[in-house]
């Protein structure tokens, strides 16, 4: 067995894998960068109107 046998085996990424690799993890993470924003949206949406509706239901109660 010489080194380049012994370094396929320990090296799971070759050389021309590399940039490929690369650029699938930033295409994962800008997946779930999209999907965080939208969560936040979303969320933040529905918190907003949660809370004018609470507020709203304290100015009767207090009235």
């Amino acid at each position: 067995m010489n080194a380049s046998e012994t370094s396929a085996w320990t090296d799971p990424v070759s050389d021309s894998e590399r940039g490929a690799t690369a650029t699938e993890y930033a295409v994962l993470i800008a997946f779930m960068v999209l999907a965080i924003i939208a969560g936040v949206t979303i969320s933040g949406a529905w918190l907003g109107g949660y809370y004018a509706g609470m507020g709203q239901e304290l100015r009767d109660v207090l009235r």
